[in-house]
C-alpha cells in the first residue's frame, strides 16, 4: 500500500491528498509508519517466524527495506525491536497484580 493506492482508494488525486497532510507527516511517512508498528507486533507475537516472512506479509518489497524503515523511525534493526517488545511485555506481566 503506498500513498498512490491510498489516493485511489479515496477518489482524489494524489496531489488532493498531499495537500491535506501539509504541515503534518506526509501520507508516505504515516503509511510506513503503521507498517513499521505491524510488522513490530506480528514479530513480537509470532518469535519463530522468521523476520524476513513477516516483512513480506507486512508488505515490504524487502528485508533491507524494513531494516531501513527500522533504523529510520525506531532506531534499531528489526530483530532489536522485536525483542524490545517482548521485554515490554515480560515487565508489563511481572508488574500486574497477582490474585
Amino acid at each position: 500500500m503506498d500513498h498512490a493506492w491510498f489516493a485511489r482508494r479515496l477518489h482524489v488525486s494524489r496531489r488532493h491528498l498531499a495537500r491535506l497532510f501539509q504541515g503534518d507527516r506526509s501520507v508516505a511517512e504515516r503509511l510506513a509508519q503503521r507498517r513499521l508498528a505491524q510488522f513490530v507486533v506480528a514479530a513480537a507475537l509470532e518469535p519463530q517466524t522468521p523476520l524476513s516472512t513477516i516483512a513480506e506479509r507486512s508488505g515490504y518489497a524487502s528485508y533491507e527495506t524494513l531494516r531501513s524503515q527500522s533504523h529510520r523511525y525506531l532506531a534499531c534493526s528489526p530483530h532489536t525491536a522485536r525483542g524490545l517488545v517482548v521485554l515490554n511485555e515480560m515487565a508489563m506481566m511481572q508488574r500486574r497484580p497477582q490474585h
